[in-house]
């Protein structure tokens, strides 16, 4: 398989998941949204539902996501969508949403 240069990547701590009934939506530390769908087309689990089982991801968690930005137009405005491809172990701690004090 080839290198997919569309593919972005972040570390993030998940903050908040919503299941959307064929897919779940999960709430970054980022700020931003990402969702990914449960199953393929052929009826499979999908890669990253598959990896988010077997990680045992949940609310709390530090994970290393593969991700496509798409941008679309929903009610007359522009709206990325951010799509999960994978999971795996974080190399990084992610960003934090707020600068930690400084200990001097």
């Amino acid at each position: 398989m080839g290198y997919n240069s569309d593919l972005e990547s972040a570390n993030i701590r998940i903050e908040g998941v919503e299941d959307k009934g064929t897919q779940l939506k999960v709430k970054g530390s980022d700020g931003k949204s990402y969702s990914f769908f449960k199953k393929k087309q052929d009826g499979q689990n999908s890669v990253a539902y598959t990896q988010w089982k077997d990680m045992d991801l949940e609310v709390g968690s530090t994970v290393a996501i593969g991700y496509k930005t798409t941008s679309k137009e929903y009610e007359g405005k522009m709206v990325e969508f951010r799509n999960i491809m994978s999971f795996r172990e974080a190399n990084d701690v992610p960003a934090p949403t707020k600068a930690p004090a400084v200990a001097t």
